[in-house]
């Protein structure tokens, strides 16, 4: 699932079908499964929760989920049994994305604050790294190929490439063929 704001849930959950929508749980831990009268329930915990509409999803395909029951002692310290089973993997995005094709399944999604204190240190912060003026922020964003978007007056939402980081042997480096580009 892609929520409006473009973060995937690569694992969202579908709990159960109320009026007329999916429940779903984004982020959710095991599931517990059980039979009922007259149909399987599931008990899921995690969270947010969200609604979609069933017409909006998209079979893609089958995968292994994994479930939890109790055992026949009911719930109980180290009583339950881990297993899997295929279930039907679908995808949904909202329909009204507000950063066109920027999703976090692919993108860095950065919140930075601009900082108007004369006296800071910095003129941009954001989680995990700041910049201290603007030409500093115009760098990263050109390395980064960086889109910006306005969220308010103090705050935007920064779209980049992701750090990853790969150790090579020498040469593996000296066999692929890429172009080079030197960035400061």
């Amino acid at each position: 699932h892609v929520d409006r704001e473009g973060d995937f849930y690569g694992y969202a959950l579908l709990e159960n079908f109320r009026a007329d929508k999916m429940s779903v749980c984004l982020a959710p831990y095991v599931p517990f499964v059980g039979i009922g009268d007259p149909d399987i329930w599931l008990s899921v915990s995690g969270g947010p929760f969200t609604s979609i509409d069933p017409a909006e999803m998209k079979f893609i395909g089958w995968e292994d989920g994994v479930f939890s029951a109790w055992g026949h002692c009911g719930p109980c310290a180290n009583g339950s049994v881990r297993f899997m089973a295929k279930v039907a993997k679908w995808e949904c995005s909202d329909p009204e994305p507000l950063y066109g094709d920027f999703t976090t399944e692919t993108w860095r999604k950065l919140y930075v604050r601009i900082n108007d204190n004369p006296e800071s240190r910095y003129r941009y912060v954001a989680d995990g790294t700041a910049f201290r003026d603007d030409s500093d922020f115009d760098r990263f964003k050109k390395n980064y190929e960086a889109t910006v978007f306005n969220h308010s007056d103090s705050m935007l939402v920064v779209w980049c490439f992701r750090d990853k980081t790969e150790f090579l042997q020498e040469d593996e480096w000296n066999r692929l063929d890429l172009p080079v580009q030197e960035r400061i």
